[in-house]
């Protein structure tokens, strides 16, 4: 933009230049800030539990960095679209003297500031394989934890973190001064083949810790004769933390962002142009969701008690049918777990998993069916400040 201006065109320039801005910037920001805001206040809720309840409760390492990972890389990806914003509507301001740079297009806009850009997409990146991570974890735990899926879920991990690698260093491409060197080249020509097979990766990981806990939550309301809740809200609800925790709106939000960026979105559509501002606050938003939906034991796929991994601090996402490692409690019908079922989640469900305690009938313990297993104090304290939340 030249420093001389004629009045004329003074007059026309800013109001395209604003529109623009406004269009393409301006509201989606606000509407990434409010769910910025929303994602601060769920991380800092899951930090305040667990923080109360720590010594009774303590927090997995692997959680706890991971959820502060996935809120720094949030905060980071939203402070550079408060940057360009500031920085987009500086340049464009009457009388500015115009800068000077390699100029890319970015959400159809003339953006020279390529190196933020750049780790705004890098730091997305971080954010969907963290999410594979939870969710390939989520259904590990609820499988038993087998030895040979522990293996592969590793594995897939390893491979999907070198996948991405690669994606960032071939995203630089797009948004660093370019180069004569043949890696450049080889950079060049290998970016559609890795993001292709980053999305296929994607997919395999997020498609089978779906279905996994889909078949698992099928499996628990099969069994158990389904719920019977007292009111059409606690239904509601209980559905809706199934949903959550399977992982279906997660994996929609995938399908949705990958095919609007990669095939709508060529021409700078709308769509495509204001995806990233709801879809990366969504992305880490929603595998943080899924561990507080369960350190909290509110999922309604573990609705009969809280197994000792809850007292060594170990995470469960469901409960399991039978008795595994991580529930050495024995199966027993207890009236005592059902009503502890109901004040935590409005909910009587058939208990067909491990008990929480003995029944009334159970007397010393000897009984048909059932028997009763002494819970510590700080076991059962801990049990009723999770339910009572």
């Amino acid at each position: 933009m030249s420093s001389h201006v004629s009045p004329q065109a003074e007059a026309q320039i800013p109001f395209s230049q604003i529109s623009s801005i406004l269009r393409d910037r301006v509201f989606p920001l606000l509407a990434e800030t409010f769910l910025f805001a929303l994602y601060a206040v769920l991380t800092g809720y899951f930090i305040s539990k667990r923080w109360s309840n720590r010594r009774t409760n303590p927090l997995p390492a692997f959680i706890l960095w991971t959820t502060l990972t996935m809120f720094v890389a949030c905060v980071g990806y939203w402070v550079i679209d408060v940057y360009l914003l500031w920085a987009e509507a500086y340049r464009f301001l009457p009388r500015q003297t115009e800068l000077q740079g390699t100029g890319i297009f970015f959400d159809g806009l003339d953006m020279p500031w390529s190196p933020p850009l750049y780790v705004q997409s890098i730091l997305q990146l971080l954010l969907v394989l963290l999410g594979d991570v939870v969710s390939l974890w989520r259904g590990y735990v609820i499988s038993g934890r087998p030895r040979w899926l522990r293996r592969l879920v590793i594995s897939i991990i390893v491979v999907e973190s070198l996948i991405y690698l690669w994606v960032a260093i071939s995203w630089s491409t797009y948004y660093l001064p370019p180069s004569n060197s043949g890696f450049y080249d080889a950079l060049v020509k290998s970016r559609r083949p890795v993001v292709y097979t980053s999305y296929a990766i994607t997919g395999i990981a997020q498609t089978a810790s779906t279905v996994t806990i889909a078949h698992k939550a099928w499996a628990h309301w099969r069994n158990s004769s389904g719920f019977v809740v007292k009111s059409s809200m606690h239904s509601s609800l209980a559905m809706l933390a199934i949903v959550i925790e399977t992982g279906v709106a997660y994996l929609l939000l995938l399908i949705w962002f990958a095919t609007i960026n990669d095939l709508i979105g060529r021409h700078g559509s709308a769509a495509a142009v204001t995806s990233s501002y709801y879809f990366t606050p969504l992305v880490a938003m929603y595998p943080t969701l899924v561990v507080v939906l369960v350190s909290i034991r509110r999922s309604p796929l573990e609705p009969s008690g809280v197994s000792t991994s809850a007292a060594s601090g170990r995470l469960r996402f469901a409960a399991s049918s039978s008795t595994s490692e991580d529930s050495p409690l024995p199966r027993a019908s207890s009236s005592y777990a059902q009503s502890y079922g109901d004040m935590r989640m409005g909910l009587f469900v058939v208990n067909h998993t491990e008990p929480i305690g003995g029944s009334k009938d159970s007397g010393n313990g000897s009984g048909e069916g059932s028997r009763f297993t002494p819970m510590s104090f700080a076991s059962r304290h801990d049990m009723f400040a999770i339910g009572s939340v």
